[in-house]
């Protein structure tokens, strides 16, 4: 749950980057995030300089794919003024199966590139275990950044209204 919840601040600025620059420079802002904390974790696992760019990209290109669609989501949901339990359930219903394949991939690309040690029923048998940790880490997540981006929006949107009638 709290590592859903520590994404929150890179998710806001994917979102308020995908309001201003449309949703793929969104799900870029997060993706870019991991590409450089992936490109760090290979250089410290001991992997050349390129090899750990091209580790980096990968993990960041599987985070790109899987952001995309929630980010377009929440971006919509927040211009169209959604009621919140609506954004919360689109969210989810998005970000689930997204986040699942996330950890998948990205994990199957760590034990291929970090850990060849590792055997693939070592890595088989820890994806239940996986799966269950980043599903309480989205609901976490996506609850707190539903929360905070619909509550921003709409403070923004009042603060409008008011200014506007202290104009007229």
């Amino acid at each position: 749950l709290l590592q859903g919840v520590e994404s929150v601040p890179t998710t806001a600025a994917s979102v308020g980057v995908g309001i201003v620059a449309g949703p793929g420079a969104g799900a870029s802002v997060m993706a870019s995030s991991v590409a450089g904390n992936e490109y760090v974790k290979a250089r410290e696992q001991g992997l050349s300089p390129l090899r750990s760019a091209i580790y980096g990209s990968s993990q960041a290109t599987v985070e790109f794919i899987t952001e995309k669609l929630p980010v377009s989501r929440l971006v919509g949901d927040l211009a169209a003024k959604s009621p919140i339990a609506k954004t919360l359930m689109r969210q989810l219903t998005a970000e689930i199966p997204g986040e699942q394949a996330a950890i998948f991939l990205q994990d199957l690309n760590e034990w291929a590139t970090l850990n060849p040690d590792k055997t693939l029923s070592q890595f088989v048998a820890e994806r239940p275990a996986a799966a269950v940790e980043t599903l309480v880490a989205t609901i976490g997540g996506v609850g707190t950044t539903v929360g905070i981006t619909s509550a921003a929006e709409r403070a923004t949107r009042l603060t409008g209204q008011v200014l506007e009638r202290r104009e007229e």
